[in-house]
C-alpha cells in the first residue's frame, strides 16, 4: 500500500498489487470507493482539488473525482500502446511510474524504464480539467554523471555533496521529479518549460 494522501475527509492509497486507488473516510477507515486501474500504480496519487491523479505501469495517467471515484479522464503518458511481460504481469513498454505533479493546472508524469534505453524516459504535460496532452518530450541520453545548472533547482539533490534543501515533490526513477510555475526538472536528465514541453 502507498503512503497516504488526504483532502476533503478522504484518505486516499495505492494498492499496487491489485491496480487499485482507494478512499477512505478519514474519521471512521469506511471504503468510500476504490478504482481499478489496467496494471500496477507505483507511489501514492496525487490530489488537487476535486482531483485524484496517478499513473500506472499500463502507460495511461488516470484521473478521479475524489467525491466518488468516478473517472475523469484517462490518457497515454506512453507513445504507444505496446505490452511487454514484467515479473508476470502484462506492463507497457513506457509505464507511467512515481507520483505526477500538478503545477500551474497541468499534470506532469513521466513514463519509461531508463534513459538510456532504445525508447528512453517521455515527460508529457497534460490539461488537469480535460485531460488532454498538450505537450510530450524525450529526456536525451546521457549518464547521470554531471547535474543540470538550469531548471527548478540549481543545485542537485546529493547527499554525498551535504545538499539538504527540501524538495516539494515525490521520488520517482531513483530520483526526483520537481516543478515551479515555469518548468519542471526530472533527476539530472533535463528540465522543460511547463507551458511547451521544450
Amino acid at each position: 500500500i502507498s503512503s497516504p494522501v488526504t483532502s476533503s475527509n478522504r484518505v486516499v492509497v495505492s494498492e499496487p498489487q491489485v491496480h487499485r486507488v482507494s478512499a477512505l473516510d478519514v474519521i471512521t477507515g469506511k471504503k468510500k470507493w476504490s478504482f481499478v486501474a489496467g496494471a500496477a500504480i507505483e507511489g501514492p496519487p496525487t490530489i488537487r482539488g476535486d482531483y485524484v491523479v496517478f499513473g500506472s505501469k499500463d502507460g495511461w495517467v488516470y484521473a478521479l473525482a475524489l467525491s466518488d471515484g468516478e473517472l475523469v479522464w484517462k490518457n497515454m503518458a506512453a507513445p504507444a500502446e505496446r505490452r511487454i511481460m514484467v515479473n508476470e504481469e502484462l506492463e507497457s513498454a513506457w509505464p507511467a511510474l512515481g507520483p505526477v505533479v500538478i503545477t500551474e493546472n497541468k499534470v506532469i508524469a513521466v513514463a519509461g524504464r531508463h534513459n538510456m534505453a532504445e525508447a528512453g524516459i517521455l515527460v508529457s504535460g497534460f490539461d488537469l480539467a480535460s485531460g488532454k496532452k498538450i505537450w510530450q518530450s524525450k529526456t536525451p541520453h546521457r549518464a547521470l554523471i554531471k547535474p543540470l545548472t538550469s531548471g527548478v533547482y540549481q543545485k542537485v539533490y546529493d547527499k554525498r555533496l551535504g545538499v539538504t534543501e527540501p524538495l516539494p515533490s515525490a521520488a520517482l526513477l531513483g530520483g526526483w521529479l520537481v516543478a515551479n510555475d515555469k518548468s519542471v526538472q526530472i533527476d539530472r536528465l533535463a528540465a522543460f518549460n511547463i507551458a511547451t514541453g521544450q
